[in-house]
């Protein structure tokens, strides 16, 4: 995985754009012949952390893997993304800045995860790291 080319945004974003929301599931509807093609598999899964929530999503046909935080309370933190896929961590995400009421976002793009389990996470600076729960769209 690390030979594909990983492109990065972090972003202000709504928990909205999750689709389930903290909920893990499927977002994607299931057409009346059975499953949905790998194409428009959108799967996420979220934690609630003592100051807000911090999700995983694998979406675009697995190409594509997202962590989100939306801080609900307490005071401003320093942190960066990232996320582990077969016992690597990938945490080239930018340290960023993160107030109560604010949601960020980053995503890594041009990945193949396959059918294999992805664990977000949330590195805190003098906090620790924060983990989601596994998520696989298989």
């Amino acid at each position: 995985m690390r030979s594909l080319t990983k492109a990065g945004t972090i972003a202000a974003t709504s928990l909205l754009l999750l689709g389930a929301g903290a909920l893990p599931a499927a977002a994607a509807a299931a057409p009346s012949t059975g499953e949905a093609p790998a194409s428009i598999l959108d799967t996420s899964r979220c934690t609630s952390l003592s100051n807000g929530t911090l999700c995983v999503r694998i979406k675009d046909a697995r190409s594509t893997v997202e962590v989100t935080y939306s801080k609900s309370a307490g005071g401003a933190v320093t942190a960066r993304f990232g996320f582990n896929y077969q016992g690597t961590d990938y945490n080239d995400a930018g340290a960023f800045s993160i107030n109560a009421g604010e949601t960020k976002s980053y995503a890594w793009h041009n990945l193949n995860v396959l059918c294999n389990s992805v664990v977000g996470f949330l590195s805190v600076t003098g906090q620790g790291r924060f983990q989601t729960p596994a998520v696989s769209d298989c």
